[in-house]
């Protein structure tokens, strides 16, 4: 849900203009102008505010009035902004983040200073570090964690985040980066796509089976083509995505065999890996400002992300790839009842 808050008891609005500053606009006027944009029409705008159709044209016609300018064009199957709509627009989003920000940090303020913003990959913020999340918050009860997923570094360089976890080594000087471990991709497939379709027991025997890809970008041509290049003319990949998520999901459901980290073998035991010689690795770095550690919630999430991606005491996160047979039985508790923001701990680290 955007800026426009949908539920029914919006439709306390009437016809009725409200009082307001002078020479500006009714505010709740903005509301349906935000209302019409994020609908995609003055139709579907009125069902979702309780209104009738005739009655938000008339407030957005008195806004435009109001302005001195049109802010709608009206189409016959919708509506979209004009330029000055657009600038209308774009400084609302400013105005409400700036209330919103506002608002929160006094109801909050405590909260709202320990707040921490992390970005990462989809796939560890899917399948990894939720699970230790509710002991993190039994031990950092003041701390707000604001995950963001995406796929590339540069992403971190374009918004401003606290701690930033990704594959490639920062040069950035004002960076401190810390190697948290290696990621280790092998073919998975579910036991139901095996009870059908067999287990390939070699790289030969694979390309003759349904593959599924991850890829980063529209001119990347996946983790197959680039592993099994001297096979890459037989191989049948028949699923293409960028998110992580969907992809083991994918593989989840029995649609194909797919390259995915090791460690979704501590505790998704429904996914079967391949053991047939193809393997690869992939470096994760921990980066973030220099002096991050400084706000005390972004200490203790540093502290946190170390913890639970420590490779020394998880094989599957070591430098060398070790098979997941050979996965010591663990849980979320048990990873986390190490974990300490005890000053000796930090300094150790």
């Amino acid at each position: 849900m955007g800026i426009l808050e949908r539920p029914a008891a919006v439709s306390a609005h009437t016809e009725k203009p409200q009082q307001s500053f002078a020479g500006l606009p009714d505010w709740d006027d903005f509301r349906l102008l935000l209302a019409v944009v994020e609908m995609g029409s003055f139709s579907r705008a009125a069902t979702a505010l309780n209104l009738t159709q005739p009655t938000v044209s008339r407030r957005v016609e008195r806004l435009e009035k109001t302005i001195g300018a049109r802010l709608v064009d009206r189409l016959n199957n919708g509506a979209t902004l004009t330029l000055e709509g657009l600038r209308i627009v774009e400084q609302l989003h400013v105005a409400h983040n700036a209330i919103t920000g506002a608002v929160d940090s006094i109801r909050s303020p405590r909260t709202m200073s320990e707040a921490v913003k992390l970005f990462t990959t989809d796939g560890l913020a899917t399948y990894w570090l939720p699970r230790f999340l509710p002991s993190l918050f039994e031990i950092c009860r003041d701390v707000e964690l604001r995950t963001y997923t995406g796929g590339d570094a540069e992403a971190y360089q374009r918004a401003h985040f606290d701690l930033a976890i990704h594959y490639m080594e920062p040069n950035d000087p004002h960076l401190a980066a810390t190697r948290l471990g290696t990621l280790h991709f092998l073919p998975y497939a579910s036991q139901s796509y095996i009870t059908r379709f067999g287990q390939p027991r070699s790289v030969a025997e694979l390309t003759r089976h349904r593959l599924l890809d991850y890829v980063l970008y529209l001119i990347d041509k996946g983790s197959w083509m680039t592993r099994m290049a001297d096979q890459a003319s037989d191989a049948r990949t028949q699923y293409f995505t960028n998110s992580s998520a969907a992809l083991c999901e994918a593989v989840r459901q029995g649609a194909g065999i797919a390259l995915l980290p090791s460690y979704v073998s501590v505790f998704e035991h429904d996914l079967v890996p391949l053991d047939i010689g193809l393997h690869f690795e992939t470096p994760f770095w921990l980066c973030y400002q220099q002096d991050a550690p400084s706000k005390p919630g972004a200490r203790d999430v540093i502290l946190f992300l170390k913890h639970i991606f420590n490779r020394r005491t998880m094989p599957w996160f070591a430098e060398e790839f070790v098979p997941t047979l050979d996965f010591p039985r663990t849980s979320p508790e048990q990873i986390m009842a190490s974990f300490s923001l005890a000053p000796e701990t930090a300094a150790a680290r």
